[in-house]
């Protein structure tokens, strides 16, 4: 099996909600620092996706919508970060990250 591909661009969110496409693959490069407290996207329920974040203007914000990993809000340096999340009962729960 083969996940190489390119990933769907995003570069912005509205109201905190960020946009994904059917895609399992999605790449953020915010120009200026913006936070993101959910996702949405077709069909993503029960579905693994990656988020990959190319700089350092990327919040992850744990809430409701969005648990990240032991509870705190993540922000990648300036090199960026991979990270897994799993959409269930249509909260995206982090499963791992990987920091550049």
């Amino acid at each position: 099996i083969s996940i190489a591909k390119d990933g769907t661009a995003i570069t912005t969110v509205t109201a905190g909600v960020c946009a994904l496409s059917a895609a399992s693959s999605h790449t953020i490069t915010f120009p200026g620092a913006l936070a993101i407290t959910s996702f949405t996207a077709p069909n993503i329920e029960g579905k693994f996706f990656i988020v990959r974040v190319t700089n350092a203007n990327c919040t992850f914000t744990n809430g409701a919508s969005l648990k990240m990993a032991g509870g705190v809000n993540y922000t990648p340096g300036a090199n960026g970060a991979s990270v897994l999340f799993l959409m269930h009962s249509n909260v995206a729960w982090e499963i791992t990250r990987t920091a550049y």
